[in-house]
């Protein structure tokens, strides 16, 4: 037997599921602490290079992304990215296009 499943309950899911994904350590590293942002999202603060790898970018455009749009931090001299500000930014850079 199976039980009816709506398309909402599928995207709440999937939602679920990125969050979880997203939250993982990346190569041994901690995910750092969430925070909230704007938009109402947790944020997960990435290093510059995993972050670089999640969303196919280049290194560099992540860590200019994080110095000179305000979606990152410097931890220990290296950068970190808020990954929810970087989804938001992504987003709203589609958009335009």
């Amino acid at each position: 037997m199976t039980l009816p499943v709506t398309r909402a309950d599928l995207l709440a899911a999937l939602d679920e599921l990125r969050r979880l994904v997203l939250a993982l350590p990346v190569d041994g590293l901690p995910c750092g602490e969430p925070r909230d942002t704007e938009e109402g999202a947790a944020a997960i603060w990435i290093d510059a290079r995993a972050a670089a790898e999640r969303f196919d970018l280049p290194a560099d455009t992540v860590r200019w992304l994080a110095r000179n749009k305000s979606l990152g931090r410097r931890n220990r001299g290296r950068w970190e990215i808020d990954t929810a500000a970087l989804r938001h930014y992504l987003s709203r850079r589609a958009r335009r296009e």
